[in-house]
């Protein structure tokens, strides 16, 4: 999978949520047997390193919200920030009288309350934003959704664990590095690989307001779900989607070798998917001898639609190839039979085996049947 750790523990699966509005999230399992064995608890400061394709890091900031560790495998999951905006916090009410409130003063109070830390561009905002009057009651995320409802603002954290309360842009970024999986018509959801973990929401991609990235941790690589709004129906759909994260593999992509390993596995690479690696070609019967090579095409598809468990098929027909397939029962011309007494032509007739004797003659053609064949591979006659 891509290279992926949390506090130093290698991740084996999991899932990271950044939302237009509200705290990220990961949720995964850690390999916590080491070596060295990692040992964590609820309250711990969590850092999830992402190494992207170039050797660049991406860093994520936040703690420890649940663990449980398995016999040397962790399930974990990790807010953005302290963790502190899930405690509930003292109702306070702020007016207007004799000094005007700021939201920079509302949200300094939210972030001394609960541990978290607001980011340059919050600070520099804020501080211009008044408010006539505000009453505080709920814990921080609360406090924060109905701040923003009254402001028309979608606050989010940061990778490095920061509220940022600012007016959302939706800036435009570039594709040139994304290989898209599924982009199929406009049912609100984008499946690509990307080559870095850099996407985000709040951004603009294809003319797409995106409100929602997920991450995917899988097996030798990252993968993104990009979400955007299209409607309620468009909704729903994203929502059973979400269920289904295996529906990019349930259809076969195309391939061509790019290795053939010692061990008899695959390198191959797709346009959709990038590089597989350790791919195991299946030629569909026992007993049968193929020998794959660079440059030739395959197709790619997913044992129970599960990204870890690909292998390769249908080896593509070579193009010089010129010998027809031919079954048990099929029959032919194997010749012909010419018989003679000196310079005299014999006249004689031919019966072909199960068949009528063919027109007597001093020349004639010997029909031949197949009688055997592969034992284990077997062709119908329908539609014969």
């Amino acid at each position: 999978m891509a290279d992926v750790s949390l506090n130093r523990a290698d991740v084996l699966s999991g899932e990271l949520a950044l939302p237009l509005r509200g705290r990220w999230t990961f949720t995964g399992q850690i390999d916590s047997a080491g070596p060295p064995p990692i040992a964590m608890q609820v309250g711990d400061a969590a850092s999830l390193s992402i190494v992207n394709e170039d050797g660049s890091t991406t860093l994520f900031t936040g703690t420890i919200a649940d663990y449980a560790d398995w016999q040397g495998r962790a399930g974990v999951r990790v807010v953005a920030g302290t963790g502190g905006l899930s405690v509930p916090l003292p109702p306070q009410g702020y007016s207007a009288h004799p000094l005007p409130v700021t939201l920079l003063e509302l949200l300094k109070d939210l972030a001394e309350l609960t541990g978290e830390t607001l980011s340059e561009t919050t600070v520099a905002y804020a501080a211009d934003v008044t408010l006539t009057a505000w009453s505080r009651s709920g814990d921080g995320v609360a406090a924060l959704d109905a701040l923003g409802a009254e402001l028309g603002i979608d606050w989010r954290m940061t990778d490095a664990g920061e509220i940022d309360f600012v007016p959302t842009t939706f800036p435009v970024v570039l594709s040139t590095d994304l290989f898209f999986l599924d982009d199929e018509g406009n049912d609100g959801i984008i499946t690509v690989t990307p080559t870095a973990a850099t996407l985000r929401p709040a951004t603009t991609l294809q003319q797409r307001l995106l409100t929602e990235v997920v991450y995917r941790f899988e097996p030798d690589r990252l993968r993104a779900d990009l979400i955007y709004h299209t409607g309620e129906r468009a909704e729903l759909e994203r929502a059973v989607r979400r269920q289904l994260p295996e529906l990019p593999y349930v259809r076969p992509y195309k391939g061509t070798i790019t290795r053939v390993e010692v061990d008899g596995t695959l390198q191959v690479l797709t346009e959709e998917l990038g590089t597989l690696g350790r791919v195991e070609l299946l030629v569909g019967s026992p007993r049968m001898k193929v020998t794959p090579s660079e440059g030739d095409v395959v197709r790619v598809a997913f044992a129970a639609a599960r990204p870890s468990q690909y292998y390769a098929f249908a080896l593509e027909q070579d193009e010089d190839a010129d010998k027809p397939v031919a079954r048990v029962g099929d029959r032919g011309i194997g010749g012909t039979f010419t018989a003679m007494v000196g310079n005299v032509p014999v006249t004689f007739t031919y019966t072909p085996p199960g068949g009528a004797p063919a027109e007597p003659g001093a020349t004639v053609s010997i029909e031949v049947e197949i009688t055997s064949g592969h034992p284990d591979i077997r062709l119908t006659n329908k539609g014969q």
